[in-house]
């Protein structure tokens, strides 16, 4: 399972709260660039260890998650293995789906 420090030591950020997803408990989130500007975020929301009110327990895991601006969209990956495979499949969607960048920088130069 993916841990903080590995999470810390790939870059991302952790924030207080859920982000969008209601029921995590708090997620790292690492912004992807290249020449032309902003790519897209990648969020990692952490799900602590529960017991429903059912019985039925569930154990710690994490869900990743692309925000796109252009089109609107987001892409998840529910209790993904590994950083690596959250990013390679990240960039992956982002290229097939011919996706407009978050933010150029040319948009914002004098």
């Amino acid at each position: 399972m993916i841990t903080e420090q590995e999470l810390k030591d790939a870059g991302y950020r952790k924030h207080a709260g859920n982000g969008h997803q209601p029921y995590s408990d708090f997620f790292y989130q690492k912004r992807f660039t290249d020449e032309h500007g902003i790519k897209y975020h990648v969020e990692l929301n952490h799900y602590a260890a529960i017991t429903w009110p059912n019985g039925w327990p569930m154990s710690e895991s994490w869900m990743a998650e692309l925000h796109n601006n252009e089109p609107h969209m987001t892409f998840q990956i529910h209790r993904p293995d590994s950083i690596a495979d959250v990013e390679d499949r990240a960039e992956k969607f982002w290229r097939s789906m011919a996706c407009d960048y978050y933010e150029q920088y040319e948009n914002h130069r004098a």
